[in-house]
């Protein structure tokens, strides 16, 4: 893998423009400017982050996405959540209600709050957390399931929410004559 320059910004969202007119932080970095000095593919990708117990979701999403470029990470401890989401530029992140209700409450409230790069949320719920569901939604959850669902019905809510288009059926390779 080969080290490139990249500017202590990069990654993060920006509100104004930085640098000069016309510049990139491509351009910025092969002026030599920056300052930092960071692996080239770390903030192009594109992760779902899958907080549970056992697994289950994270190898059915790594099967599910595979060949894709999104790569499926997963994790036993919500304190884990914040370094991985800061290691990619897009993250979704699984959380499996489940595995920890309480930690995952505390987690939405004190570290994912605080948090300031946009994120987008899965709550996997039961029948005993539906009563949750509005105040995850306020804590930053975009999307709830108070049942258990498919590898492929979650799968394609994740593409819906990281707006991954899908080639349709007769398109796939496995299909084509």
């Amino acid at each position: 893998m080969t080290e490139v320059r990249q500017p202590a910004w990069h990654g993060r969202r920006s509100r104004g423009r930085i640098g000069t007119a016309g510049s990139t932080p491509a351009a910025l970095c092969n002026s030599g400017i920056c300052k930092v000095v960071v692996m080239a593919d770390k903030y192009l990708e594109t992760s779902i982050i899958v907080f549970e117990a056992q697994p289950y979701w994270g190898p059915e999403l790594q099967r599910q996405f595979q060949n894709t470029g999104v790569t499926v990470r997963e994790c036993r401890s919500v304190r884990d959540l914040i370094p991985f989401i800061s290691d990619v530029e897009r993250a979704l992140v699984i959380l499996e209600l489940s595995a920890g209700l309480a930690d995952c409450l505390t987690w939405l409230a004190e570290d994912f709050a605080n948090y300031p790069r946009e994120t987008q949320l899965i709550a996997l719920g039961s029948a005993e957390t539906g009563g949750l569901e509005w105040l995850l939604r306020e804590a930053g959850v975009t999307v709830y399931l108070p049942e258990l669902v498919g590898g492929e019905s979650l799968a394609r809510i994740c593409r819906r929410q990281l707006e991954i288009r899908v080639p349709p059926p007769s398109l796939t390779p496995s299909r084509r004559s």
